[in-house]
């Protein structure tokens, strides 16, 4: 949400407890169908740079790669 106020501070990285990316798609497991079309939407959609367009827009900063930074810290966000 643009306007809700949030912003990724430089250097400011996050992971998740399951697998470390930092990222997910809920999805019925088992459909794999769905992930690979999943997947392949995505990887066009940052092929053509519209993901990066996406997160500088909804995050200030370009979070489609990897941090260049060691994360030295974790924090769990709780619902």
């Amino acid at each position: 949400m643009p306007n809700s106020g949030l912003k990724i501070m430089n250097n400011m990285y996050f992971t998740t407890n399951d697998d470390g990316s930092g990222v997910g798609i809920l999805m019925k497991k088992g459909n794999t169908k769905l992930v690979k079309q999943v997947n392949k939407a995505l990887a066009e959609l940052k092929k053509d740079g519209t993901l990066k367009k996406i997160s500088e827009k909804f995050y200030g900063a370009n979070v489609t790669k990897e941090p260049k930074v060691h994360i030295s810290k974790h924090f769990t966000i709780k619902n």
